[in-house]
């Protein structure tokens, strides 16, 4: 195709996932940030951050999704893979990190935060047909909570949390882990 005659050797940088990648010279978190967060929201819990990637690890990426394209079909991964499947692949590519994939010669690194990417994707695209995450029950309703503060706050123990401080000998900073317990259990019913 004529006018195209440079675009061969660049980047497919049209492979990403921009919605939530960001190319960033001086990124603020570092893989096992991403990781973390990732632990958390396949637990049931927060959500997938944006990437913020490096130049190194934003072209890594666009060299496994360069890979892909060749292998399946250009971003065939945003028709929708199972999340534990993308999941269970982020997590043997972070356990990896330092090598290099067998396959593609690429890092394992740049694979886990492709996987991150799809993940990411999927949740913010409203993709939920995907989610087969094992789901992960409360343990304790915000009455609950409610109650074993009241009691503990009354000087009484509970089988299994004999190890409470009551309120009237409890430190500024247990009676500030208390207070964000409570808060968290409002936050989570309301949820």
């Amino acid at each position: 195709m004529q006018g195209l005659k440079f675009d061969a050797s660049k980047p497919a940088s049209y492979l990403l996932a921009h919605d939530v990648v960001i190319s960033d010279h001086n990124p603020a978190q570092d893989i096992q940030f991403y990781r973390a967060r990732l632990r958390e929201w396949w637990n049931g819990a927060g959500t997938l951050p944006a990437l913020q990637l490096d130049n190194a690890d934003y072209f890594g990426v666009i060299k496994i999704l360069e890979f892909g394209a060749q292998k399946y079909a250009e971003r065939n991964w945003e028709a929708g893979i199972a999340y534990h499947r993308v999941f269970r692949a982020a997590s043997d590519h972070y356990a990896a990190r330092g090598g290099l994939d067998k396959e593609t010669g690429l890092p394992h690194r740049h694979h886990f935060l492709c996987c991150y990417m799809f993940l990411a994707a999927y949740t913010a695209r409203g993709m939920h047909s995907f989610d087969d995450r094992p789901s992960v029950e409360r343990m304790f309703t915000r009455d609950q909570v409610a109650a074993l503060m009241r009691g503990s706050i009354a000087g009484l123990v509970f089988p299994g949390f004999d190890d409470v401080v009551p309120v009237s000998k409890a430190t500024t900073k247990e009676l500030e882990l208390r207070a964000s317990i409570e808060a968290a259990a409002a936050v989570t019913e309301e949820a």
